[in-house]
């Protein structure tokens, strides 16, 4: 009985190590998560059809700006897969898509697509991440950026270090590597974006509570967690130009 135990037991760590490594499975669906990057505050429905939508209400909603996984991640199964991007307040029978395409993607992949622009001139990125692995036994969590403001190259350094010092250049319309980061005995990491050319602060922001297990049932986001920390607005802006870092998470 007892090395039946210790078989279920070896067995168990084997297939967790081999989850640990593998994230991505050729046989599963396509995982893509869609961020509304763009600049004038267009909220858009979405619909993976080549065909207008008969009921627009039924489509999900891409608030602009925010992401939330109920709404913005989404599973397809058959490369290439047609995509339509319609404004919410643009429906009527004489309005087309801002964006009307075809999605190519591996099976089992996991996809970034980031939507920017403007309602008049709206493009997309499809960029095919690749997650960190899961770690057993580290106490991390993985963190990059992506630029998807206005008007200027950044940088990212930690408060209190040199400009640039975390990430030294993300070019327009682009993202970084993921980082990893301890959350063992560290309550908070604060991070500042800068314009890379002057050092000028553009936004801060803050990965909160990330060695706190206290709340949600002992749920924490950054645990053995991946995000993508999103700048989005322009330097000195107001309204929808107000510089800000929306997160972005993938596991």
């Amino acid at each position: 009985m007892l090395s039946k135990h210790i078989f279920t037991g070896l067995s168990l760590i084997m297939l967790l190590n081999a989850c640990s490594k593998r994230d991505v499975n050729p046989g599963s669906p396509a995982t893509i998560q869609a961020f509304n990057a763009l600049n004038d505050g267009t909220n858009l429905l979405i619909t993976f059809s080549n065909e207008r939508p008969q009921v627009f209400r039924t489509l999900r909603i891409l608030n602009n700006k925010t992401f939330a996984v109920t709404t913005g991640r989404f599973y397809l199964n058959s490369s290439s897969t047609p995509v339509q991007l319609f404004s919410r307040l643009d429906t009527l029978e004489k309005d087309g898509p801002v964006v009307k395409s075809d999605l190519e993607f591996e099976k089992g992949s996991i996809y970034s697509m980031f939507i920017y622009g403007s309602k008049t001139d709206a493009k997309y990125a499809l960029h095919k991440d690749i997650i960190p692995p899961l770690g057993m036994q580290d106490s991390t969590t993985n963190i990059r950026f992506a630029n998807f403001s206005e008007d200027q190259v950044v940088s990212v350094n930690l408060k209190g270090q040199p400009a640039g010092s975390f990430i030294q250049q993300i070019p327009q319309k682009s993202w970084s590597e993921f980082t990893g980061l301890s959350v063992n005995t560290v309550p908070k990491y604060e991070f500042e974006i800068r314009d890379h050319g002057t050092g000028d602060l553009i936004a801060s922001w803050v990965a909160d509570k990330v060695n706190d297990f206290s709340v949600n049932n002992g749920a924490n986001q950054w645990y053995n967690k991946s995000n993508t920390a999103i700048l989005v607005g322009k330097q000195g802006g107001t309204g929808t130009f107000l510089p800000r870092v929306i997160m972005m998470p993938h596991r």
